[in-house]
């Protein structure tokens, strides 16, 4: 999976904020732009890397145990291996500002030879990042070095790829856990079956990654989050190999899974799972609603989450994400999309709702002709039962059809001086609007604080019975000469606000470094003990992904 170096994903690929006038001239006035703003990138020639610290034996002995074009010690490895895509991961990488580098990567090509590896930086006190697609957000790559340590290298799975077994009759693929989302339902194609994850970094992600961080993707509604397509896995630690047995459920004791599920790599590396996989739908379709509140959307939402929904994809946006969307849609060129923009607004404004303190749903349906018919009819009956209108099928195609080019804006816009990051939780459904509002204040209040307009949007999806998850995107002017300390402190602001409000400090997106503060407050003081406990047994020397999941021993207050 080659990508920037400074960014997301192809290197050949864009997405510049000024071909979306719209866009921009509404971000302009949100947040008090004056369009001359700038974060620049250094040329990667200029950043200079530390001299690995891997002695030049240890260098040959993970030769031996792999091959020699499975080892690479150049710069530009190192510096992708070192560091995830969050904001503050972009902001390091385009300054050449990370505090640490990996000093090699290793490339294994299947488990023998990760295994072998793993002995080897045990006996030698190696520390192991274990790597995917690198689209982490929360910090997992952020090089930790123990003084003692004789180096720290990357263990990038991505060769190791390939379609296992296919067992159709029980659906069931088993596959290397460094196969990308892509390859994935590529090979998955030919025999009429979709493991059905589809995250935003799907093009950039693996299923290791996925398994280690509790993935969610865009039809979680429909398929689950990740861990519910988990049958059984393989993990090699340095102790040796934890296989599951591969069976639908088991009373066996407690579900040896969830020891590697979440574990973000710091119990050992993944490098087999048995998935769930379904059969290709039939066909989708698209509907979209308009609600006059966030409040009525909600209500909606919650009905059809709790009744008979279960082929279909339910993202509700708030007021302020509403009103984004509708300004990021920009204006139409041909004079029959002008007409049919100006009898859109005409008729939304006609039924006394707009988009800029509206709510919208968007529908995605999948299955049978007949389910989709009977379920499309359902969700709009709900939909106009709590007053909502119907918008058609344009919005949710054009959500759908952009979701995974998003991240190639976000780097233009910080390119533009915007600090733009997002953020993601989960509770009941009693208490989303009390933790919805309490985010949204703390964000723009410790923002405020600093002289600075804001933008705060978010969305309900990966819905349930109980509750859903709420997933923020926060905007404001960069703080020049300070943008890390800005965004600490919102980061910062923002998850005080969500333990303290009753939800999960991760949803999907995981711990890594910059929650793990947080798992005290996630687990109690005997829950951290207790995966203390359990690392301390699969993995005693501390080597994988040191200072990931569990607090360290200082927590540092903005």
């Amino acid at each position: 999976m080659r990508r920037k170096w400074w960014g997301w994903g192809d290197p050949n690929k864009v997405d510049e904020l000024e071909s979306h006038p719209t866009l921009y001239s509404f971000l302009k006035s949100q947040l008090n732009l004056s369009g001359s703003e700038s974060y620049p990138t250094a040329r990667a020639e200029d950043i200079k890397l530390p001299e690995s610290k891997l002695t030049k034996d240890l260098m040959a002995e993970l030769i031996r145990v792999t091959a020699p074009e499975n080892v690479c010690g150049g710069d530009i490895a190192r510096l992708i291996h070192s560091a995830g895509l969050g904001y503050k991961d972009i902001i390091r990488l385009r300054r050449g500002l990370l505090p640490d580098y990996v000093d090699a990567v290793v490339y294994p090509v299947d488990e023998r030879q990760v295994v072998k590896v793993l002995k080897v930086c045990e006996e030698n006190y190696i520390e192991v990042l274990p790597y995917g697609g690198g689209s982490s957000v929360v910090g997992s790559f952020e090089v930790i070095r123990d003084r003692g340590s004789g180096g720290v290298i990357a263990v990038d799975m991505t060769v190791m790829g390939r379609l296992m077994k296919l067992d159709a009759t029980s659906g069931l693929a088993t596959f290397e856990a460094g196969v990308s989302g892509p390859d994935i339902e590529a090979q998955l194609a030919p025999h009429g079956f979709t493991l059905g994850h589809f995250p935003q970094s799907f093009e950039y992600s693996t299923l290791g990654g996925w398994i280690a961080t509790r993935s969610a993707g865009s039809s979680s509604d429909i398929y689950g989050k990740i861990e519910d397509m988990v049958v059984s896995l393989r993990v090699a630690t340095p102790k040796g190999i934890v296989e599951t047995k591969t069976v639908p459920k088991s009373a066996a004791g407690p579900d040896l899974r969830q020891l590697f599920l979440g574990s973000e790599g710091t119990m050992g590396i993944i490098t087999q799972a048995t998935m769930v996989v379904r059969r290709v739908p039939q066909a989708k379709a698209y509907s979209s609603f308009l609600f006059k509140s966030f409040d009525r959307g909600i209500e909606a939402l919650r009905q059809l989450v709790q009744s008979r929904v279960k082929g279909s994809t339910l993202r509700l946006s708030d007021e302020r994400e509403t009103w984004a969307f509708y300004n990021s849609a920009g204006e139409a060129v041909s004079t029959s999309s002008k007409l049919k923009q100006e009898v859109g607004k005409w008729y939304v404004a006609k039924r006394g709702f707009s988009f800029e303190d509206g709510s919208l749903l968007m529908a995605i349906t999948q299955g049978g002709p007949n389910e989709i018919d009977g379920e499309r009819k359902f969700i709009a009956d709900v939909c106009h039962a709590h007053g909502g209108i119907s918008l058609g099928s344009s919005p949710a195609e054009a959500w759908l059809e952009s979701r995974f080019d998003q991240p190639y804006l976000r780097d233009s816009m910080i390119s533009h001086g915007i600090m733009v990051d997002t953020l993601e939780t989960a509770t009941v459904w009693s208490n989303v609007r009390r933790l919805h509002d309490a985010v949204a204040v703390a964000i723009t209040t410790e923002l405020e604080r600093r002289g600075f307009s804001s933008l705060v949007t978010c969305h309900l999806s990966h819905s349930y019975p109980s509750g859903s998850s709420l997933y923020f995107t926060f905007m404001s002017r960069q703080q020049e000469g300070k943008e890390l300390d800005q965004w600490e402190a919102v980061k910062y602001a923002a998850t005080s606000a969500i333990v303290e409000n009753g939800g999960t400090i991760s949803h999907h997106h995981g711990v890594g470094l910059e929650h793990s503060r947080w798992m005290v407050a996630e687990d109690g003081e005997q829950g951290v003990a207790a995966l203390k406990a359990l690392k301390a047994a699969l993995d005693p020397k501390g080597i994988l992904n040191p200072g990931k999941l569990l607090p360290r021993k200082e927590a540092r207050t903005p």
